[in-house]
């Protein structure tokens, strides 16, 4: 008699876990598009991407991990780009020194975004193997 008391809460606990795994499965496809849509930009617009991806909602801790891991590798990467870019207008502006200047600091942002970007890349690939997205 109290089985059957207990029957229809326990539906109720696996209806919301259902509903809760499919809720973290959405967002981690919503996540991994994210950032394949930024991997995938061209350079010009890898700041518009990396926008998105910040503005893309997670739910669940592994997959907020991987968003993290990922908007702080395209950051150093987005940031490095833009300083190559300032470099190149300060080239054409006739100021070598400042160029100079920028551009090592463009390369030290790319440089430490490349191991960063190598490990966004990483987890996505795990990510999308434990979802099977």
């Amino acid at each position: 008699m109290k089985a059957l008391r207990l029957a229809p809460w326990v539906s109720v606990a696996l209806a919301l876990a259902c509903d809760e795994e499919l809720e973290t499965r959405a967002s981690a496809a919503r996540v991994a598009r994210a950032i394949e849509l930024l991997r995938n930009a061209p350079n010009a617009g890898k700041g518009q991407g990396l926008s998105a991806l910040e503005a893309t909602a997670c739910r669940g801790e592994d997959v907020c991990r991987v968003k993290r891991a990922c908007v702080s590798a395209y950051t150093l990467h987005v940031e490095g780009v833009t300083l190559t870019e300032a470099a190149r207008l300060q080239i054409a502006q006739d100021k070598p020194h400042d160029a100079a200047r920028v551009l090592g600091a463009a390369e030290q942002k790319l440089a430490q975004a490349g191991p960063k970007l190598l490990d966004c890349s990483e987890r996505v690939g795990a990510l999308r193997r434990q979802y099977k997205l």
